[in-house]
């Protein structure tokens, strides 16, 4: 599931990997680099039987004649091929060199993680590239393992920093940052039905919520004891898959962790305040309690959650035939709907692909019934609904759909998430325009996401990713919106 979603970006079963298809694919991307070796050993051989023709005769054959003609030819052909395919050999090394830049991203554990994207945000104020937290002294000493000095390097930036107010002025633009307020969006990875029996260990391979959400809670403790300037607030999204769960508990769970939720309250100071309540200790505890049968975390009770993820190429259906699953979808639109818990559905056939019917799943007219039947719910239907084709942005029947369901009689959002915006300009901001003058409810519409890290196949770093954007907000201020005022809107308006 990893290879096919980070490296190839297609959707292989098991069996799909046994027949072949997988190498297939690896000989694809690989054409160039085997094209040449096939070149160099064509040349290799002709050499050969030059130096065995010299000794010995070859079916009568004069082999001089023709060897070096030979040699000329094979060698602009392949000269000739190589030049013309520069961009894709240029393409496939930045890919090979983004996923490896991604891997050493995610060997990370979540509160380290967290840590190098601070660094990254920070950063884009060049204030702190001359501090020793950022510019690889920290870094140079925890590789020789001298813990000391590390320490005292990250008391001097603490001391050094915390009366400073605003933290962040971003080079080059007009954007002063405090705080920032990061929501990841757990993925229900309790596959199921992606079993083998062609293989020892074909069992369907899960990480469940649970699981990461102990991670989360965890990493983002460890994050706020080590950060010297704590500028994140993470309140993750409640990924549900409900053809994982029976009824009873997706509403035990629903109720349990989200019984207070209430956006008649001034959310954006109680998610504030909870959050400095939880992780500014310096032990930290996941005490669990037993609720209808379900065991569930005490210490997540009120205000951790600060949403909900659906993801339908996960196995997900938004509007299932099935009487039970229908029941489902039906509570979590409804519970939704009442306690107004903002929604994020990714709406692009691209990412994870585990169920086994995923092209149907993923169908943009699934959110039809939705657009009838749930007005009322605060849904952002994720990544603008584009899909990159040949290194520019492309309109699809998502991103259509998005344009069209977005009005004032519902409370319906969209991000541009994994959606970078790089130098060569991929025609992202064309797109975003072009839309808006479609749809002008879009300004306020439109939310601005990363897709850590997935987005990191794209671009070189979050720093990148941030620079690029911010820096075209400082020309287009109406996308400044995108990243400050609607994404308050999304989470904590009333």
């Amino acid at each position: 599931m990893f290879l096919s979603r980070i490296l190839f970006k297609s959707k292989l079963s098991v069996d799909d990997v046994l027949k072949v298809k997988l190498f297939k694919i690896i000989v694809n991307i690989l054409g160039i680099a085997l094209i040449s070796i096939i070149f160099l050993l064509l040349i290799g051989s002709l050499f050969a039987i030059k130096l065995k023709s010299k000794y010995f005769s070859i079916y009568g054959v004069d082999f001089d004649l023709f060897f070096y003609p030979l040699i000329i030819l094979i060698s602009i052909i392949g000269v000739g091929v190589l030049f013309a395919n520069k961009k894709k050999i240029e393409k496939i090394n930045n890919d090979i060199k983004n996923i490896l830049n991604t891997l050493y991203y995610i060997e990370n554990d979540v509160a380290n993680q967290l840590l190098l994207l601070e660094r990254d945000f920070v950063s884009l104020d060049s204030k702190f590239t001359k501090s020793d937290y950022i510019n690889g002294k920290y870094d140079d000493y925890l590789n020789e393992n001298n813990i000391e000095e590390a320490k005292n390097i990250i008391e001097k930036e603490r001391v050094e920093y915390s009366n400073r107010k605003p933290l962040i002025n971003i080079d080059n633009t007009d954007e002063r940052i405090e705080k920032v307020i990061l929501t990841p969006l757990i993925m229900d990875f309790g596959y199921k039905k992606t079993t083998s029996d062609k293989i020892h260990y074909g069992v369907s391979p899960s990480k469940p919520m649970t699981e990461q959400i102990i991670d989360l809670y965890f990493g983002i403790h460890r994050y706020m004891s080590k950060s010297p300037y704590k500028i994140f607030k993470v309140y993750p999204f409640m990924g549900i898959t409900p053809n994982n769960y029976d009824i009873k508990d997706i509403k035990s769970m629903l109720n349990y962790y989200f019984e207070k939720y209430d956006r008649n309250k001034n959310l954006f100071k109680i998610f504030e305040e909870k959050f400095e309540d939880r992780f500014n200790k310096e032990i930290i505890s996941l005490d669990l309690e037993k609720c209808n049968e379900s065991i569930h975390f005490k210490s997540l009770k009120d205000y951790f959650f600060a949403g909900i993820k659906l993801y339908p190429s996960l196995g997900c259906d938004l509007s299932p035939k099935d009487s039970k699953e229908k029941e489902k979808i039906k509570f979590i639109y409804k519970f939704c709907k009442k306690n107004k818990i903002p929604i994020t559905i990714h709406f692009v056939t691209e990412g994870f692909g585990a169920a086994e019917n995923v092209e149907k799943l993923t169908k943009p007219d699934k959110i039809n019934y939705i657009l009838n039947k749930y007005r009322g719910i605060y849904f952002n239907l994720a990544h603008f609904g584009l899909t990159e084709e040949n290194g520019k942005y492309k309109e699809t029947e998502w991103n259509v759909k998005i344009k069209k369901a977005i009005s004032k009689k519902n409370k319906i959002y969209t991000d541009i998430s994994c959606k970078p915006y790089d130098v060569k300009n991929k025609g992202l901001d064309e797109k975003i325009d072009k839309a808006i003058d479609q749809n002008p409810l879009l300004k306020q519409r439109t939310l601005f996401g990363s897709d850590i890290p997935v987005v990191l196949l794209g671009v070189d770093s979050y720093k990148t990713y941030l620079e690029k954007f911010i820096q075209l907000s400082n020309k287009k201020p109406n996308y400044k919106k995108f990243y400050r005022k609607n994404a308050y809107n999304f989470l904590f308006g009333k």
